[in-house]
């Protein structure tokens, strides 16, 4: 590797432009340093009377005192130069700082860019985003799982890997939500739980869709946006089943798809519940359930709709209901059947008339019972057959009316029994 001099002031020889960068630092001018004691900071000013203080602590606690409990804005303090915003000077100064000499280190070294659009600081980052995805099939080093056909182009994936599927249960370390039931085997996966379920709206940081309305609480969620339903056709990396037509836009669709459809029961990687007998072929299945039967509903967030009382326990069920019932028929994108005039809101429904309309006998998925005869073409028939004939008392959920003796395993027919209560009032 060739050795990078600095010119002029500094008699130091440094082997790497990370190096080379930090060095620069030192001899950084003093107008580039922010003094703390020097420098004057606004003071933050009551509207209702003279009280005036530079800590927001002092602030807040005057305004406790006041019975009327007033709200207080602050100055929002912006960058020019880039996208950077806060309400407190003092990191806004220090920002600037910064980013001044950030931007005198990018004329001096200029990111490491890929043909494919990407930069980076660091060539390190370069080279493992092209091993990642530009890969030469002759380059890559690929890392095999001792105890499934896994592999993985990075040592750090093939551990995790091993860690949430290879690992025995005694021996994994949780991390446990201190706000509810919730557990996980990664902390990256325990803070997007907190993000998602116990963040404040007025604390989230919005990731905000430049195209459409659509905003969310995780970066790779308005990734996955921008792909599904704003990424030209022709830029699409699509993956096929190479056993049946469907196709997805990630990866993680095609696994979960061959695994519910194609893999026989002895071959299906089942995600058992550890509070009951439930497994199910879907991580997010088995989380759906945990929601559904084993939260208790103080620990529950519920999502309202903003259009009538109906309620949900996950964001999906909310979104459906949006649909079909407060939707204008212009807004709403129809899926409709190739062989009859029907159309659905929801390509669930649409895969379900198929199924029970148009598809041979030898081509149904049949959910049989594993305790009679019976079997359904749809898996929730099957499931209402199961609490119907072959579940005890003790063990079905009944649905208990807060208004009369009435009781039913089914929360359809107990919704039909709740409406007649509100229709005689």
């Amino acid at each position: 590797m060739s050795v990078l001099e600095y010119p002029e002031n500094s008699p130091s020889n440094i082997t790497s432009n990370y190096g080379l960068i930090n060095h620069f630092r030192s001899h950084s001018s003093s107008p580039l340093r922010f003094n703390c004691e020097n420098s004057k900071v606004e003071s933050y000013k009551c509207k209702d009377c003279n009280f005036q203080t530079k800590l927001t602590l002092f602030f807040k606690e005057h305004h406790a005192i006041k019975k009327e409990q007033k709200e207080y804005t602050t100055q929002k303090y912006v960058c020019d130069k880039c996208f950077f915003e806060t309400y407190f000077s003092l990191k806004w100064l220090q920002h600037t700082v910064e980013c001044l000499e950030n931007r005198q280190m990018r004329k001096l070294f200029p990111l490491y860019k890929c043909p494919c659009g990407r930069k980076y600081k660091r060539k390190q980052s370069l080279n493992k985003h092209k091993i990642l995805k530009h890969p030469d099939g002759n380059s890559v080093v690929w890392y095999h799982c001792a105890q499934c056909p896994y592999k993985a182009k990075q040592k750090g994936h093939l551990k995790t890997h091993i860690y949430n599927q290879h690992m025995d249960i005694q021996n994994i370390k949780w991390f446990e939500c201190e706000k509810c039931p919730f557990r996980a085997k990664l902390k990256g996966n325990l803070k997007n739980h907190v993000v998602a379920r116990h963040t404040t709206e007025h604390d989230i940081k919005w990731y905000e869709c430049a195209e459409c309305p659509y905003k969310t609480k995780q970066k790779h969620h308005l990734k996955s946006h921008f792909n599904a339903y704003h990424l030209d056709e022709r830029y699409i990396k699509w993956y096929k089943c190479d056993k049946c037509p469907y196709k997805s836009k990630k990866k993680s669709g095609l696994k979960v798809h061959i695994n519910v459809s194609h893999l026989d029961e002895t071959e299906i990687k089942w995600f058992k519940c550890d509070r009951c007998d439930y497994k199910g072929k879907n991580k997010s299945y088995l989380q759906k359930h945990i929601i559904a039967r084993h939260f208790d509903e103080k620990d529950i967030k519920w999502y309202e709709c903003e259009k009538c009382p109906y309620k949900a326990k996950l964001k999906a069920t909310l979104k459906d209901h949006t649909t079909a019932k407060h939707s204008d028929g212009r807004e709403i994108k129809w899926y409709e059947c190739a062989k009859c005039s029907f159309r659905a809101k929801q390509k669930g429904n649409l895969k379900s008339h198929i199924t029970a309309y148009h598809l041979d006998e030898n081509e149904i998925k049949w959910f049989q019972c594993e305790k009679c005869n019976f079997k359904a073409k749809k898996k929730f028939n099957l499931k209402k057959h199961m609490i119907v004939w072959h579940l005890g008392d003790e063990d079905v959920k009944w649905y208990e009316c807060e208004r009369c003796p009435f009781r039913s395993k089914h929360k359809s027919s107990f919704n039909r029994h709740v409406n007649v209560h509100q229709i005689n009032e």
